[in-house]
Parts: structure tokens; C-alpha cells; sequence
């Protein structure tokens, strides 16, 4: 049983229970995308998200994809905008914004590692391909009048 209310601006949705009590629940605002937020009951959950409001936003590292297709960095996310555009930082201390990030987890590592093979791949049978379509024999140019 899923139970949704609002507590201060945000929406909640408890999705598990124990013994009638909610033991997580996720929020809904653009200050804490994809938030889940564990607690053994709808009291305590509630005051984890007043500790949040409280300290302010909670930083979290995700993938970027760098300018090639085949590049993924980890960032930490500092802000969204009201866009839902993320703020990131990178280890050198550079900030800059983005549209997509994507989820550091276990899961997105194994997908990236086979993203950066085939990459990998795509880029040798491409080399492979070029080296093959250069033998193809031109018929030669003619004279400048169309003659044959």
C-alpha cells in the first residue's frame, strides 16, 4: 500500500511498512531529485526532511558524459536549478551545468564499462572500415570537356 501526503512543501510517498508503520518514504521536490529518505516511522521521516531543509542541500556525485560519447566522469551535484538543470562540480574545482546527469550505483557502472568497450569497438571497425573502403578503385578523371 502506497500512501501519499504533503508535509511543508513537499510531497512524500511512503512505499513501505512494518507493523503499520512507515519505514521509507521518497520526496518529491526538485531540491532532492530522486531522494529516498528511511525512517521507522512517518515522525522520523518527517524529521529527516526538516534536517534537511534545515542543512540545506545535500550533495551527490553522478556520471556525466564528456564531449565524446564514450567519456563518463564523476561529479558532485551542488544544486538544481528550477529548471531541473543540475549544478556540478568535477575534481578540479570546475563548475558548469547540466540537463542530464546520470546515477552513480553499481548498475550504471556495469553499463558504462560496456558503453566504453563497444565504443571502443565502433572505433576499430570504423579505422577498419575506412582502410578497406581506400582500396576501391577510382575510374580516372577525365579531360575538362566531359570527353570520354
Amino acid at each position: 500500500m502506497e500512501l501519499t501526503g504533503e508535509y511543508k512543501g513537499f510531497e512524500i510517498k511512503v512505499s513501505e511498512w512494518d507493523e503499520g508503520k512507515a519505514v521509507s518514504a521518497s520526496i518529491d521536490h526538485p531540491l532532492f531529485y530522486n531522494s529516498k529518505i528511511d525512517g521507522k516511522s512517518l515522525k522520523s521521516i518527517k524529521q529527516k526532511i526538516n534536517k534537511i531543509i534545515k542543512d540545506g542541500f545535500e550533495r551527490f556525485d553522478v556520471y556525466v558524459r564528456g564531449w565524446s560519447n564514450n567519456e563518463f566522469y564523476i561529479v558532485t551535484v551542488t544544486s538544481i536549478d528550477e529548471y531541473g538543470d543540475f549544478w556540478v562540480i568535477d575534481k578540479e574545482g570546475n563548475r558548469s551545468k547540466h540537463h542530464n546527469v546520470y546515477e552513480k550505483s553499481d548498475y550504471n557502472d556495469s553499463i558504462i564499462k560496456a558503453i566504453v568497450e563497444k565504443a571502443k569497438e565502433k572505433e576499430t571497425l570504423n579505422k577498419e572500415f575506412r582502410a578497406i573502403e581506400n582500396k576501391l578503385k577510382e575510374v580516372p578523371k577525365q579531360g575538362g570537356n566531359n570527353e570520354p
